[in-house]
């Protein structure tokens, strides 16, 4: 499980915050199966969060929300449209990913940035040719 919060924690520190079971089954070198087992872990212990794209049926968008949103129930974020989605039953088409939640994991509080400092060579490794 250490070696699985290092890299929940180095994601996060690199503004990587999009994660899923292949990524994690590459990293750990297990089964998928195994790494699916680990997201649902890290979601009940809320390191993770769940995340749904939902297609609106009447324009086709896709909106995008947290768990938390879903509960409270969301309209289509298309310009045009003043589609109410009913997400109690979820009968549209919907995609779940998983996002980290980098206040757990980094120990950020309310929009709080934490500073890590780096090496001279890993500030190097940055720079570009139009420096």
């Amino acid at each position: 499980m250490a070696n699985l919060l290092k890299l929940l924690k180095w994601k996060a520190r690199h503004n990587d915050c999009d994660l899923d079971y292949v990524q994690i089954a590459k990293y750990l070198n297990v089964d998928n199966r195994i790494a699916e087992e680990y997201i649902q872990y890290l979601h009940r212990k809320h390191y993770i969060k769940k995340w749904f794209d939902i297609k609106c049926p009447s324009c086709g968008h896709y909106t995008r929300t947290d768990e938390t949103e879903l509960k409270k129930g969301i309209n289509c974020s298309y310009v045009d449209c003043d589609q109410t989605l009913d997400v109690q039953n979820l009968k549209y088409k919907y995609e779940i990913f998983y996002k980290i939640n980098d206040e757990k994991v980094l120990g950020k509080k309310g929009g709080e940035q934490t500073v890590t400092p780096v090496s001279y060579t890993h500030l190097r490794a940055h720079e570009t040719t139009l420096h």
